[in-house]
């Protein structure tokens, strides 16, 4: 399985900033669900995205929107669930995948929630 971070995808890269955030967590959604999910038989593939697929990619996508102004945490959320996703075999479901990435962005996070909590 090729990494998320390696593939190039918008907003994995803080360099190259994506066209907007909603763009970019769709891409990683759709990108992680088809890396855990089974391959879709080939009658599937001119229906679209199948359902399993969707509501997988559904699942990272509201996670990875819970601060959709900040581009900082933007950016932590999609790196942390590009590497939960290279932590875990395929066919991981998305409560495990996501609780994998949410322990990710907690242990990043904790400096920062640190500072915030000094300054106030």
């Amino acid at each position: 399985m090729r990494s998320a971070l390696d593939a190039g995808l918008p907003g994995t890269d803080w360099r190259f900033p994506p066209p907007n955030r909603e763009y970019a967590d769709r891409i990683l959604a759709l990108y992680v669900a088809r890396q855990m999910l089974p391959a879709p038989s080939m009658r599937f593939l001119s229906w679209g995205v199948p359902g399993d697929v969707r509501k997988y990619a559904g699942k990272l996508y509201d996670w990875l929107q819970k601060n959709p102004f900040d581009d900082t945490d933007g950016y932590t959320r999609r790196a942390q669930l590009a590497l939960a996703a290279d932590m875990v075999p395929s066919r991981t479901n998305a409560d495990r995948l996501l609780a994998m990435a949410k322990a990710n962005y907690d242990y990043v996070m904790e400096p920062v929630r640190a500072a915030e909590r000094a300054a106030s």
